[in-house]
Parts: C-alpha cells; sequence; structure tokens
C-alpha cells in the first residue's frame, strides 16, 4: 500500500478494488501496510471503509505490517477496525485464513 494515497488515491483505489472484486470473485483483499509510517485517524477510517465495500462484495480485507506506532496511536484514539481485520504479518494473516478454512470445512463434514 502507497503511504501518500490521499483522498484521491483512496477513491481510485475504492473503485479499482471494487471493479476487480466483481469481476474475479476474489475472496480476500491482503493491504501490505509494512511501508507505511504515518497514518491518521481519517485516513485508517477510509480504510476501514474500503474493508467495508469488500465485505459488502463478498471478500474479507486483510491488514498486514502495521507498525506498533500507528497501532498504538489508533488504540488510544479509540479507532474501531470494523470489518477489517488485522495481522502483524502476512504469515499470521495466511495460517488465520487456513484455520478458518481448515474450521469451516469441519462444520460441513460434521453436519
Amino acid at each position: 500500500m502507497r503511504p501518500d494515497l490521499g483522498d484521491d488515491g483512496m477513491q481510485l483505489l475504492m473503485q479499482t478494488l471494487s471493479q476487480r472484486l466483481v469481476q474475479g470473485r476474489q475472496r480476500a483483499v491482503l493491504l501490505d501496510f509494512s511501508g507505511v509510517m504515518l497514518l491518521d485517524h481519517h485516513e485508517f477510517r477510509q480504510v476501514c471503509k474500503l474493508a467495508d465495500v469488500c465485505r459488502l462484495l463478498g471478500a474479507i480485507c486483510l491488514l498486514v505490517g502495521l507498525n506498533a506506532g500507528i497501532a498504538a496511536f489508533l488504540a488510544l484514539a479509540e479507532a474501531q477496525p470494523g470489518q477489517l481485520r488485522c495481522f502483524i504479518d502476512m504469515d499470521d494473516s495466511f495460517y488465520d485464513q487456513r484455520s478458518i478454512i481448515k474450521n469451516s470445512i469441519n462444520l460441513l463434514w460434521n453436519q
């Protein structure tokens, strides 16, 4: 994720991502924030809106690599992630998704 998108860039990202989700039927969107050094509350709300759009189009949105300073700031600002799932790194997010798939299969198998 580019750290300097701004409102116009975020709007373009949301439109482009929406189109791709509708056309390709992806089930997950992974946003890599490891290169983002600053993120304010407004920008985080924009990312959460992006996650809401993904959810409405049938995909989950995973945010990975948020640095500790931004995480602490957002927690102090009482920012709510909504539909956005946050992970320390990509391995952690992949492990979580594999666990969800495995549990879903087990539930279906046991019915």
